[in-house]
């Protein structure tokens, strides 16, 4: 919330900084083939996969917050429909294409192509911080309008 208070694009680039940021942790553990009972070792991925988990975890909850800001009451039923939607899309068609790939290429490479999918991610929610400030104002003139009308 101090991101977008201070200037709305910071979420945005916030969001896709984490969600770049989220794939190399998961690359670590995806290559790592030392999961012995060590507690040193297994400390050290619990930790690694809680920082994955925390960064990857960022875009999904701030994009609605988006979504509510740079559309106007009366359109964001169908934006929230299209973002369920596509989420959804991901949620059920992402495994099916990870056992794909695992039964292709192995699993390692399977989840490494998989993870290297939140790039284009990240680098849209950096993108959304040019159109961002711009659609607010656009929200915000639309409301004023239908108030006064």
């Amino acid at each position: 919330q101090r991101l977008y208070n201070t200037k709305p694009w910071l979420m945005t680039m916030f969001m896709g900084a984490s969600a770049i940021s989220g794939i190399f942790p998961w690359l670590y553990l995806t290559a790592a083939d030392d999961y012995s009972a060590e507690a040193g070792g297994l400390v050290s991925k619990v930790a690694v996969a809680a920082l994955a988990g925390v960064l990857v975890a960022v875009t999904g909850v701030n994009v609605r917050a988006m979504i509510v800001n740079v559309n106007a009451p009366y359109e964001r039923g169908t934006a929230f429909a299209i973002f369920n939607l596509t989420d959804d899309l991901g949620k059920g068609l992402g495994p099916v294409m990870s056992s794909f790939l695992i039964d292709r290429v192995g699993r390692k490479l399977a989840f490494t192509i998989s993870f290297w999918f939140w790039l284009p991610c990240g680098l849209l929610c950096i993108a959304c911080g040019w159109t961002m400030p711009g659609d607010e104002d656009a929200v915000k003139r639309a409301v004023a309008e239908s108030a006064r009308a």
